[in-house]
């Protein structure tokens, strides 16, 4: 609702549920920044991943 165009959306923060996330190529991109400058926190940094790599294996999403 009051995001900026330039800001980051990370969903399930903080990795506390049990489900997987399917971002948009479009919300992947969003997140670089975050992942680049560390502001978001490495839990989420690490749940990303997994469920990029969970995803890729099932053939779910493609890789960046």
């Amino acid at each position: 609702k009051n995001v900026k165009p330039d800001q980051w959306v990370k969903l399930n923060l903080g990795t506390v549920g049990f489900y997987r996330t399917q971002y948009s190529s479009a919300m992947l991109e969003s997140l670089l920044p975050g992942i680049r400058d560390l502001s978001l926190p490495p839990v989420d940094r690490l749940g990303l991943q997994n469920d990029l790599f969970s995803l890729t294996s099932m053939r779910k999403s493609r890789s960046l």
